[in-house]
């Protein structure tokens, strides 16, 4: 074998290799927020958990409020699913932010996204960072026990996000008075 055949040969072997390396370094802020946001992971036989949304949420909210193990007095938990306990809750949540978010607005300027009133009450410093991160994690649960099918979560996880919930709500409720 020659010299410009061995080098035509490694870089055969090396182009695969080098283009996948390539892509991930352009969308590694991309993969890593993935990774972040990954809750569970199932690849044939293989499926792995992660609560860690509910504990980060729980980590951010505990530095903001005094007690993350609030009353529920707004669920009935006997009666609901798991999912409905989450939905429930961020109805709650929703109407807190809509709340908040009248308050700092002029009259019949309220039509924004949950998304936008949220960087609205941040911009103002209505809400911290924290809680913005927070509110965002409760989010992305909501979003998943809304719109996917395979998304299992236990009542006792389901009742840990109620208290998230009703604490982040609690906290601000202070802000309307």
């Amino acid at each position: 074998m020659d010299l410009l055949t061995f080098i035509v040969e490694i870089a055969k072997a090396l182009a695969w290799p080098i283009s996948l390396l390539a892509c991930l370094v352009v969308v590694r802020g991309s993969v890593q927020e993935l990774i972040r946001n990954l809750t569970r992971f199932k690849f044939s036989e293989l499926e792995l958990e992660f609560s860690s949304t509910l504990e980060t949420a729980r980590t951010l909210l505990a530095e903001q409020v005094d007690d993350t193990t609030a009353d529920i007095d707004f669920i009935d938990s006997q009666i609901l699913s798991p999912r409905a306990i989450i939905l429930e809750s961020w109805l709650k949540i929703e109407q807190i932010i809509n709340r908040l978010h009248e308050n700092i607005s002029e009259p019949g300027n309220y039509k924004s996204s949950n998304s936008g009133k949220i960087r609205k009450l941040q911009e103002l410093h209505v809400l911290n960072e924290a809680e913005v991160s927070s509110v965002n994690l409760l989010r992305n649960l909501r979003n998943q026990a809304a719109h996917d099918e395979s998304f299992v979560i236990s009542k006792n996880e389901a009742l840990e996000y109620a208290n998230l919930a009703n604490s982040f709500i609690k906290s601000k409720e202070n802000n309307l008075l």
